[in-house]
Protein backbone atom coordinates (compact mmCIF):
# COMPACT_ATOMS: atom_id res chain seq x y z
CA UNK A 1 0.00 0.00 0.00
CA UNK A 2 1.41 3.38 -0.95
CA UNK A 3 -0.13 6.01 1.25
CA UNK A 4 0.73 8.47 3.95
CA UNK A 5 -0.73 7.59 7.36
CA UNK A 6 -4.19 7.52 5.84
CA UNK A 7 -7.20 7.61 8.05
CA UNK A 8 -10.13 5.46 6.99
CA UNK A 9 -13.53 5.79 8.61
CA UNK A 10 -15.24 2.51 9.46
CA UNK A 11 -18.42 2.76 11.48
CA UNK A 12 -16.94 5.79 13.26
CA UNK A 13 -13.63 3.99 13.98
CA UNK A 14 -10.43 5.29 12.41
CA UNK A 15 -8.04 2.84 10.77
CA UNK A 16 -4.38 3.73 10.46
CA UNK A 17 -2.31 2.47 7.54
CA UNK A 18 -0.80 -0.13 9.89
CA UNK A 19 -4.25 -1.40 10.96
CA UNK A 20 -5.35 -1.57 7.31
CA UNK A 21 -2.25 -3.59 6.38
CA UNK A 22 -2.94 -6.00 9.27
CA UNK A 23 -6.52 -6.50 8.02
CA UNK A 24 -5.11 -7.25 4.55
CA UNK A 25 -2.59 -9.76 5.93
CA UNK A 26 -5.29 -11.61 7.90
CA UNK A 27 -7.54 -11.60 4.83
CA UNK A 28 -4.77 -13.08 2.69
CA UNK A 29 -4.44 -15.91 5.23
CA UNK A 30 -8.24 -16.34 5.18
CA UNK A 31 -8.24 -16.65 1.37
CA UNK A 32 -5.47 -19.26 1.55
CA UNK A 33 -7.32 -21.24 4.26
CA UNK A 34 -4.69 -20.64 6.94
CA UNK A 35 -6.01 -21.12 10.49
CA UNK A 36 -5.50 -17.61 11.91
CA UNK A 37 -6.91 -15.81 8.87
CA UNK A 38 -9.98 -13.57 8.99
CA UNK A 39 -12.28 -12.24 6.27
CA UNK A 40 -11.65 -8.52 5.75
CA UNK A 41 -14.48 -6.33 7.03
CA UNK A 42 -13.99 -2.98 5.35
CA UNK A 43 -17.64 -1.95 5.21
CA UNK A 44 -18.13 1.81 4.81
CA UNK A 45 -14.36 2.45 4.94
CA UNK A 46 -13.10 5.54 3.12
CA UNK A 47 -10.02 4.56 1.10
CA UNK A 48 -10.40 7.34 -1.48
CA UNK A 49 -7.28 8.45 -3.26
CA UNK A 50 -5.04 5.58 -2.13
CA UNK A 51 -2.77 3.49 -4.36
CA UNK A 52 -3.87 -0.12 -3.78
CA UNK A 53 -2.84 -2.05 -6.91
CA UNK A 54 -2.73 -5.84 -7.03
CA UNK A 55 -4.44 -6.57 -3.70
CA UNK A 56 -6.31 -9.80 -3.00
CA UNK A 57 -9.72 -8.79 -1.65
CA UNK A 58 -11.50 -11.94 -2.83
CA UNK A 59 -14.62 -12.49 -0.71
CA UNK A 60 -14.05 -9.38 1.44
CA UNK A 61 -16.96 -7.47 2.98
CA UNK A 62 -16.76 -3.95 1.57
CA UNK A 63 -20.32 -2.74 1.19
CA UNK A 64 -20.44 1.05 1.12
CA UNK A 65 -16.65 1.39 0.85
CA UNK A 66 -15.28 4.46 -0.92
CA UNK A 67 -12.61 3.69 -3.54
CA UNK A 68 -13.02 7.03 -5.36
CA UNK A 69 -9.87 8.14 -7.19
CA UNK A 70 -7.98 5.02 -6.06
CA UNK A 71 -5.44 3.18 -8.17
CA UNK A 72 -6.66 -0.43 -7.98
CA UNK A 73 -5.05 -1.91 -11.09
CA UNK A 74 -5.16 -5.71 -11.02
CA UNK A 75 -6.91 -6.02 -7.64
CA UNK A 76 -8.97 -9.19 -7.09
CA UNK A 77 -12.48 -8.28 -5.89
CA UNK A 78 -13.98 -11.64 -6.95
CA UNK A 79 -16.84 -12.90 -4.75
CA UNK A 80 -16.61 -9.69 -2.66
CA UNK A 81 -19.56 -7.80 -1.18
CA UNK A 82 -19.24 -4.37 -2.79
CA UNK A 83 -22.90 -3.35 -2.55
CA UNK A 84 -23.17 0.44 -2.72
CA UNK A 85 -19.39 0.97 -2.98
CA UNK A 86 -18.01 4.02 -4.81
CA UNK A 87 -15.39 3.65 -7.55
CA UNK A 88 -15.82 7.14 -9.07
CA UNK A 89 -12.72 8.18 -11.04
CA UNK A 90 -10.86 5.06 -9.82
CA UNK A 91 -8.42 3.16 -12.00
CA UNK A 92 -9.87 -0.36 -11.86
CA UNK A 93 -8.09 -1.59 -15.00
CA UNK A 94 -7.55 -5.36 -15.05
CA UNK A 95 -9.49 -5.80 -11.79
CA UNK A 96 -11.33 -9.05 -11.23
CA UNK A 97 -14.96 -8.49 -10.14
CA UNK A 98 -16.07 -12.03 -11.01
CA UNK A 99 -19.23 -13.00 -9.08
CA UNK A 100 -18.96 -9.89 -6.86
CA UNK A 101 -22.10 -8.33 -5.39
CA UNK A 102 -21.95 -4.92 -7.05
CA UNK A 103 -25.56 -3.84 -6.63
CA UNK A 104 -25.75 -0.06 -6.59
CA UNK A 105 -22.00 0.44 -7.18
CA UNK A 106 -21.02 3.87 -8.54
CA UNK A 107 -18.56 3.41 -11.42
CA UNK A 108 -18.89 6.92 -12.91
CA UNK A 109 -15.64 8.06 -14.47
CA UNK A 110 -13.82 4.84 -13.51
CA UNK A 111 -11.23 3.30 -15.83
CA UNK A 112 -12.34 -0.29 -16.39
CA UNK A 113 -10.15 -1.50 -19.25
CA UNK A 114 -9.79 -5.29 -19.22
CA UNK A 115 -11.77 -5.59 -15.97
CA UNK A 116 -13.60 -8.90 -15.51
CA UNK A 117 -17.27 -8.64 -14.54
CA UNK A 118 -18.21 -12.26 -15.33
CA UNK A 119 -21.16 -13.24 -13.13
CA UNK A 120 -21.05 -9.98 -11.14
CA UNK A 121 -24.39 -8.67 -9.87
CA UNK A 122 -24.56 -5.17 -11.36
CA UNK A 123 -28.22 -4.44 -10.66
CA UNK A 124 -29.16 -0.99 -9.34
CA UNK A 125 -29.10 -0.73 -5.57
CA UNK A 126 -32.18 -0.66 -3.39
Amino acid sequence: MTASPAQAQSRGISLTSQQFVEILKKHERFVRGIADGARADLQRVNLSGLRLPGLTLRGAMMSGANFSSCVLTGTDFSHADLMGARFTRADASKCNFERADMRGVDLRGATLQEANFKGADLRPGA
